[in-house]
């Protein structure tokens, strides 16, 4: 959660503001000399990451030195696999009004290109079981998609850590033996953990679970909503992160 003084406020929103002015005015260029029109969701989110990066660029005297030491400015963003690899993101949600919880996950090929994704409503649970959920299912898909060397991106330390070291008597146990389970077939796949800047498709997918049917649903053709923010990927979309040394 960001805080700000009242007057620090509005600094923000008068910048947003013209930054949002300056987003349509590019977007009306585009379609007048390009015949490139971007629609009202794609500006909304630009101008939501825009807020993003003022805020942050705002509390930059705060946050700069921290709890933990020193921290020092990174440009985060998707990363693709090496050649001959698939990055298989995967991310949890779970919301409260209603009561809630869904995964989703994406596989792209190391130049970005959509391999295979899914989302799914769970219907209830902890942040920690969606998350788990999701990178079950997302290794199923992988493997049922025939490539054998992946890295599977996820931004939950948790969901790491307990496939690292939970033990049969942890509660989450059943979902991390299944991953275990996936993990040890004759296949090659790194676990690593990324931001969430770094995981926006995911994290689209998940939210997306919530307004689906429960159960998992396989997406085989990107529509035009998650085809932006694949694109999002592809091109090296960045967010701005204060990051400890």
């Amino acid at each position: 959660m960001f805080h700000y003084t009242a007057g620090h406020g509005r600094v923000i929103d008068s910048t947003l503001f013209a930054g949002t002015c300056w987003l349509l005015w590019k977007n009306r260029n585009n379609f007048c000399f390009q015949g490139e029109l971007q629609s009202f969701a794609q500006i909304q989110a630009k101008s939501v990451q825009l807020k993003q990066q003022i805020i942050q660029a705002s509390e930059k005297e705060s946050t700069i030195i921290g709890a933990g030491g020193l921290r020092t400015p990174r440009d985060i963003k998707w990363q693709p696999p090496q050649h001959e690899w698939v990055c298989l993101n995967t991310d949890g949600s779970v919301t409260n009004s209603p009561l809630s919880s869904a995964a989703g996950g994406v596989v792209q090929g190391d130049d970005g290109r959509f391999i295979t994704a899914f989302t799914m409503n769970l219907g209830g649970g902890s942040v920690t079981s969606a998350e788990l959920a999701g990178i079950v299912q997302g290794l199923k898909l992988t493997w049922e998609a025939g490539v054998r060397k992946v890295i599977l991106q996820t931004d939950s330390t948790t969901a790491k850590h307990l496939i690292e070291v939970a033990t049969p008597h942890h509660r989450h146990y059943t979902s991390v033996a299944e991953i275990r389970r996936w993990l040890a077939r004759d296949w090659q796949v790194h676990i690593v953990h990324v931001y969430r800047e770094a995981n926006v498709v995911a994290d689209y997918l998940a939210n997306l679970g919530h307004l689906c049917s429960v159960g998992s649903h396989v997406i085989a053709a990107p529509d035009a909503a998650l085809s932006y923010w694949l694109y999002h990927d592809i091109i090296g979309v960045g967010t701005t992160r204060f990051i400890i040394e």
